[in-house]
């Protein structure tokens, strides 16, 4: 049963396990200055060889190059064409690159590459401009190039753990922000992408040491906290996951779901009233309202049987004031509050909701299988028939209508009728408990006959 409160652990993590977007700055992405827009090198099988007239033309550019981007675009521009140095399409590429205008400079740093394929610098800015533009997918073959071209350094492997992380290809970005560490160990976006790849892979001790050291660096983190208490929960370590919530609740950094998380924490230990705080709390607390935020709660709690506390809960939702709305008229919240309703032994409220959902909804099986039971509690079992046969005709629940047809004709002594509706319901969705039962049923009809014949 406990495991049942756990299913929103996954909505927790899938909402905060995101790749974590790099400091591009903090990584070495180019700025100007210094040999940015530099076509000197030695080395030509990265860098384009320039002949006499392309220097001529590169200093007669360079005094712009950073100090007026604008007119160095200008001067350039007009001059460049197939046969032109993939050296300047490169130039303008960066200029662009510097102004914002990522979608043109990607055009000429394309057209650098093509020009010479292995163009280093070139791929490096493809890859910066291809981020900025949240392009990751595009972006992970210019940093493998990149680094096939020697240029393996803290910016390359990051962004391309960055970008694997960001493709939920979880292994590939571990082994990237591994090699990324080698440069700068000292990184919170390396570290952060690599407790979440860590995290992903189930390699949740690791996470947990390595949040430890991020929430070191930023002890104020919620996202850092909350990953790291999905990881402890994964490990079954609720009470060191409870500590980190509530640590986030006491600076006022939760949200809706990991109010939610907090509840089921707590339902999983048994401090059902904790549980029944934290969910009104989620409820309460919540952005915005709607029929997921204050049924997730109560659904909850009836799955684990706890009537009063979901009783509990409703009384204090009615109590509240500004959190009412169109989820109170709903079908589904209705059925929760007569469920709830009859459990507590108020049946004629309990048959009251229900009758209005039948009468708004003549084929809401859950409704009608209700009916039948709370019929059958109250000693009306032709009223019971009449409901679970009405529920039978509906797909979605013929087989819980059949089945609870077979048990009150079976409690009604009517051992043949409820054995042939138990038979229908097995043929529709096979469940071992309710064979047993059959069999238990079959054994004591044929027991009767013997004592008849």
């Amino acid at each position: 049963m406990a495991q049942r409160a756990f299913c929103v652990l996954s909505i927790v993590a899938t909402h905060w396990v995101q790749a974590a977007v790099p400091d591009l700055s903090s990584i070495g992405a180019p700025r100007g200055g210094g040999d940015f827009f530099s076509l000197y090198s030695a080395n030509t099988e990265i860098e384009p060889d320039l002949s006499a007239e392309d220097l001529e033309f590169y200093q007669e550019i360079a005094p712009l190059l950073n100090t007026d981007t604008a007119a160095a675009i200008e001067l350039l521009k007009p001059q460049l064409s197939e046969e032109s140095s993939a050296g300047f399409d490169f130039i303008l590429g960066s200029l662009l690159y510097v102004q914002g205008d990522m979608g043109e400079s990607i055009v000429w740093l394309e057209r650098a590459v093509e020009k010479m394929p292995n163009f280093r610098r070139a791929h490096r800015m493809l890859g910066l401009c291809r981020t900025q533009l949240g392009e990751e997918a595009s972006s992970i073959e210019d940093w493998k190039n990149v680094i096939t071209l020697g240029g393996g350094d803290a910016q390359s492997y990051g962004l391309l753990g960055y970008a694997y992380l960001s493709q939920e290809n979880y292994y590939s970005a571990l082994k990237a922000y591994e090699m990324a560490r080698l440069f700068d160990a000292d990184s919170r976006d390396f570290k952060q992408g690599l407790a979440q790849c860590l995290l992903m892979t189930g390699q949740r001790e690791q996470a947990i040491s390595l949040y430890d050291e991020l929430l070191k660096q930023d002890p104020k983190n919620a996202e850092f906290w909350l990953l790291q208490a999905n990881a402890y929960v994964a490990l079954d370590r609720r009470q060191e996951a409870i500590a980190n919530i509530e640590f986030l609740r006491e600076m006022e950094k939760v949200d809706w779901a990991s109010l939610v998380l907090l509840g089921d924490l707590y339902l999983a230990r048994g401090a059902y009233e904790l549980a029944v705080d934290r969910y009104l709390e989620s409820v309460e607390n919540a952005d915005s309202l709607d029929k997921e935020k204050v049924l997730l709660p109560l659904e909850r709690l009836l799955a684990y049987r706890l009537f009063e506390e979901a009783n509990s809960f409703i009384a204090a939702l009615d109590a509240s004031a500004g959190i009412e709305g169109e989820w109170s008229k709903g079908e589904e919240y209705q059925l929760c509050r007569a469920q709830v309703a009859m459990e507590m032994g108020d049946f004629s409220e309990s048959e009251s909701v229900l009758k209005s959902i039948v009468q708004a909804n003549p084929v809401s099986g859950q409704a009608l299988l209700l009916l039948g039971d709370l019929c059958k509690r109250t000693e009306r079992s032709e009223e019971a028939v009449f409901f679970l046969e009405r529920a039978a005709a509906i797909d979605a629940v013929e087989a819980d209508a059949l089945l609870a047809l077979g048990r009150l004709e079976v409690e009604r002594g009517r051992l043949s009728e409820g054995i042939k509706f138990l038979k229908e319901s097995q043929k529709l969705r096979p469940r071992e408990n309710v064979a047993a039962y059959l069999a238990r049923v079959k054994e004591v009809l044929s027991l009767r006959k013997g004592r008849k014949s």
